[in-house]
């Protein structure tokens, strides 16, 4: 997969509402790094999300090319 360019790195931040494709709530980005963002979970163990998963960013929300339910599965680093 390559680095998906749908979105702009500079909007990018702390604080933005992470979604799935189908506008299921996943949780918000904690921490952002060169290639990759931290995605805060509740309830569950924070992840490091790299940029090709993003579809898009528009306003304040963040939407992921992958549900919630398949995240566990990723192999991410975990917090």
């Amino acid at each position: 997969m390559t680095m998906n360019l749908n979105f702009d790195p500079e909007r990018l931040t702390a604080g933005l509402q992470v979604v799935g494709p189908a506008g299921e709530e996943i949780g918000e980005v904690k921490e952002v790094r060169t290639h990759d963002f931290q995605l805060n979970r509740t309830m569950k163990r924070d992840v490091f999300v790299p940029f090709r998963y993003i579809r898009e960013i528009a306003g304040s929300t963040l939407t992921l090319d992958i549900r919630r339910d398949e995240i566990d599965d990723m192999g991410w680093e975990m917090t």
